[in-house]
């Protein structure tokens, strides 16, 4: 592993096998910031990659973080059918998106929903392969007289 630290205290660990950022069973970067800032990734030979837990994880000195699953080498995924980028704003404000292979999809509901600290939805979204299919609240059926 090679660490470093810069003059005002921030730190990076970062595990390098063949000059390819990797690590089996453990993150193969992590920063610390001085402001309290934290990221982490989990590599494969370059490539990030972790089965059953986000591979990327950052957050911010404002309290806002971010987690970005790839659990296929294809791109953006959640096996479990969670969403693969979720993200918290340091106002509470909650994004999260579902992919397949690295693209925006989900069946049965919407690829992206933004709501906000309260649960209030602002916006939902479908997506399949990819492709926009119209606002969430679009397709659902009018409400019976």
């Amino acid at each position: 592993a090679m660490m470093s630290v810069a003059v005002d205290g921030s730190t990076v660990e970062e595990w390098d096998v063949r000059g390819c950022v990797h690590r089996d069973e453990a993150p193969a970067r992590t920063a610390r910031g001085a402001d309290g800032s934290f990221s982490e990734a989990w590599m494969d030979m370059g490539l990030p990659y972790r089965k059953g837990g986000p591979a990327l994880t950052y957050r911010s000195a404002d309290g806002s973080t971010r987690e970005v699953w790839y659990e296929t080498r294809k791109g953006k995924h959640r096996y479990d059918g969670g969403p693969a980028e979720i993200t918290v704003a340091a106002d509470g404000t909650r994004t999260e998106m579902y992919y397949e292979e690295g693209v925006l999809h989900r069946e049965g509901g919407p690829a992206l929903l933004v709501s906000t600290a309260d649960g209030t939805l602002l916006k939902a979204e479908n997506f399949l392969a990819g492709e926009h299919q119209g606002d969430a609240q679009d397709n659902e059926p009018p409400d019976s007289v």
